[in-house]
């Protein structure tokens, strides 16, 4: 059975980018862990309440086939330069070195990780202001940036908005 660990934040997450993967997922037939920042319950910007999420400090990474970073304000708000947050993506990546795990991060999240450095390189989409704000983030960074709903380098994954949930759902049941 695979397992996959959603990232959210304990505040103001969006909604359907976890709520949509976190059910297709199980449906799936994988077995599916939340964590966030603080652990415990986590609500969703339009009122979606997890019971439970565990801290960063209670998971390891390399028990996990998939890693979903999902987006919202919250995750913004909570997990910009946060060392811990970045320090999850760079480890489960190094612990995929000779696996096939996916990472996916949808909306604002592969902005957020682009300090990490995992997208050197690597073709992503995210969410972006209509300013090229977090483009420009991503573009720093030395992603390189493509557009569209749903964009795959390697095992790598990602989405721009909650409309691309499903999408970015299918898309990395596909990889799994």
């Amino acid at each position: 059975m695979r397992h996959v660990l959603i990232i959210v934040a304990n505040r103001d997450f969006q909604d359907l980018e976890f709520g949509n993967p976190y059910r297709a997922f199980q449906q799936h037939g994988c077995k599916v862990s939340v964590a966030s920042g603080e652990g415990g319950e986590c609500f969703g910007v339009f009122g979606l309440k997890i019971e439970h999420s565990l801290r960063f400090d209670e998971i390891d990474v390399k028990d996990y086939d998939a890693l979903i970073f999902v987006g919202g304000g919250g995750a913004y708000e909570q997990y910009w330069g946060d060392p811990r947050y970045l320090a999850l993506a760079t480890e489960f990546l190094s612990a995929q070195a000779t696996t096939s795990k996916i990472l996916g991060a949808i909306c604002i999240t592969p902005t957020i990780l682009a300090p990490s450095g995992i997208f050197k390189g690597k073709e992503v989409t995210a969410r972006d202001d209509g300013n090229w704000t977090e483009i420009k983030i991503l573009e720093t960074y030395q992603a390189l940036w493509r557009g569209g709903d749903v964009v795959v380098d390697g095992n790598i994954i990602t989405a721009c908005w909650p409309e691309a949930s499903v999408a970015f759902w299918r898309t990395i049941i596909e990889a799994l």
